[in-house]
């Protein structure tokens, strides 16, 4: 049975028994489209081998599960409960005790982390769920009623043990709804009634001519399904001015006269064809500053960012976040030469995003999905917590310290590289969220967002993962990114599409599309990447190194410790001989298979 059958099923069953035993049945549903899971039928939490059925408040920031739910994997159901250390005086009360007293007689498994308890089998999903519910789920329920009453507790986040707010889940069942219209119908656009369906949200083809020392680049056909595009070029080589001219076509700004030739009949022309919510093609024309272009107010499409190489928090104030966030503010960072153009404060915005009542409904909508979006993207953090002080609202981020600890930190006491993503993401949230202000879920936001050397101040293992997390958190925005990396290709979704960047003979920027990444991406590794006409590199060894016989291709370098010590043991002379190394690497291989 496929994943999101079993998600279906016990949507079915859950929601039929609220129609016809008790419809003050709660239970935990999918908060957020983070991944597409929502897009693929995906209604509970849980992943591709797992169905976390909840019906309690209290989630697991670091194992990232409920602490109390009926588990299913393969073709088990069991009863289980996370030993999460932050609710330890939970544990250590009579719980326990009086959980194995109502599961005696049921098989038991316990790790470190989780105990559960074998409640039936997956053919039987309907009579083991309503079991548990009728036997179980009341008893449960008394014990954690006489937990919040011991410990005088009111007012639950979303990491505490306790009932699940019965407008919260409303609002969610709602959503999923929706949702289940969408995978069943398989059109986006039925999905929400509150987007405007006409607004364009992503790019199929484009051509730019004349702007500056592009004479011509002409792309087409990305296709609807395209989220990642990624233009690869020698420093130099033009990459940042493409870059910039499609940022200016798609935010529909002036364009700055140095871009523009003084030649005669060599104006800038930009011609686009995008996709709206029905994927339906809509064109759009612009001959140099048009009329049209001068007097817009809003980017083409119905979300747009766009960054440069200088991605660091600005601590703007209040007066001028507005300005920040027009059409040309929206540019700043993309246009910027040699001044820094820093990002929108994350903390500023949220305490503008409180200035009312009105925004503070908003806010306490939306802040439970920036933190699972925070914490999707950044590795370390576990959790992310606001609070009011002097008229603003703070915020602290948890970061993993050891297994089960976490420290409490300001913004400022991250790490560069952690700040730089947050000042990213936080800046896309920002802009996003002011150009569709129904969206309360950022993996539900739609549009196209351009960055300019994604790789920049980024450790390999980071620069493959931001490319991973940012198309999983919004997978429904379409990306455009620059690189000098190979790195941040390993990253890439299906349906991405790669540039080369170069300047031909005559100085002029020539864009050409590499299909045989595009073929290939999922079996190369980064030695043939660097190597092939993407890259251009025509050597990967070391500059050092004069006995090319003596260079390992292996795939880790525990394969090459690997090899050290076997040649080591085998204390031959001539170990180095063509036909000892085969050998060893050949045992090696079956060793890894």
């Amino acid at each position: 049975m496929k994943m999101q059958e079993i998600h279906e099923q016990v949507f079915e069953i859950l929601d039929s028994y609220r129609r016809e035993v008790d419809s003050k049945l709660y239970f935990v549903l999918r908060k957020n489209n983070i991944g597409g899971y929502l897009d693929q039928g995906f209604y509970f939490p849980g992943d591709e081998s797992r169905v976390y059925i909840s019906f309690w408040n209290g989630y697991d920031i670091v194992k990232k599960c409920p602490i109390l739910s009926v588990v299913i994997e393969d073709d088990r159901v069991f009863f289980e409960y996370s030993k999460d250390n932050r609710r330890i005086d939970f544990w250590e009360g009579d719980f326990i005790e009086r959980v194995e007293n109502l599961f005696r007689g049921r098989e038991l498994y316990e790790n470190l982390d989780n105990i559960n308890f074998h409640i039936g089998q997956i053919g039987d999903l309907k009579h083991v769920l309503y079991n548990f519910i009728r036997d179980y789920k009341n008893s449960i329920d008394n014990c954690i009623k006489e937990y919040l009453e011991k410990l005088k507790i009111n007012n639950l986040t979303y990491r505490d043990i306790g009932p699940i707010n019965p407008s919260k889940f409303r609002s969610e069942f709602r959503k999923i709804i929706k949702y289940r219209e969408y995978f069943k119908k398989s059109e986006s656009f039925e999905r929400f009634d509150n987007i405007r369906i006409s607004k364009p949200v992503h790019l199929n083809s484009f051509l730019l001519k004349n702007f500056s020392i592009i004479n011509e680049i002409n792309i087409q056909e990305l296709g609807v399904n395209n989220r990642w595009s990624f233009f690869v070029g020698e420093n130099g080589s033009g990459k940042t001015l493409v870059m910039r001219a499609l940022s200016l076509a798609l935010s529909q700004n002036l364009l700055p006269s140095k871009y523009i030739n003084k030649r005669q009949n060599s104006r800038p022309y930009f011609e686009l064809e995008l996709f709206n919510l029905k994927s339906k093609k809509i064109s759009y024309e612009r001959d140099s500053n048009s009329f049209e272009a001068k007097y817009a107010r809003t980017p083409v499409v119905i979300g747009f960012a766009a960054y440069g190489i200088f991605r660091h928090e600005f601590k703007n104030s209040r007066k001028n976040l507005s300005s920040l966030l027009n059409k040309k503010g929206m540019i700043e960072s993309i246009m910027a030469d040699d001044n820094i153009v820093p990002l929108l404060s994350f903390s500023e915005s949220l305490s503008e995003w409180n200035n009312n009542k009105r925004n503070v409904d908003r806010f306490n909508k939306r802040q439970n999905f920036l933190v699972s979006t925070l914490i999707e993207i950044i590795p370390e953090l576990v959790d992310v917590r606001f609070h009011e002080s002097k008229n603003r609202i703070e915020t602290d981020y948890y970061i993993r310290n050891g297994v089960h600890e976490t420290l409490p930190l300001k913004y400022n006491q991250l790490s560069s590289g952690t700040r730089s993503i947050l000042s990213l993401v936080g800046d896309i949230f920002i802009r996003f969220y002011k150009q569709q202000p129904e969206i309360y879920d950022p993996s539900e936001f739609r549009g196209i967002v351009l960055i300019d050397e994604i790789d920049l101040h980024l450790h390999p293992k980071g620069q493959r993962d931001l490319v991973y997390n940012l198309s999983r958190i919004f997978p429904n925005v379409q990306f455009f990114v620059s690189t000098h990396s190979p790195i941040p290709l390993l990253g890439a979704p299906f349906n991405s599409a790669f540039f080369k960047v170069f300047k031909n003979d005559n100085g002029a920027v020539v864009v050409e599309k590499a299909i045989h990444i595009e073929e290939y991406l999922d079996e190369l590794l980064p030695n043939q990447l660097l190597t092939s006409d993407l890259f251009g590199l025509d050597s990967i060894s070391a500059k050092r190194n004069r006995s090319k016989s003596k260079i390992y291709t292996g795939n880790t370098m525990n394969d090459f410790f690997e090899f050290q010590r076997l040649k080591t043991e085998n204390k031959l002379r001539d170990a180095d001989n063509e036909s000892f190394i085969r050998k060893l690497k050949d045992r090696l291989n079956e060793k890894n298979k």
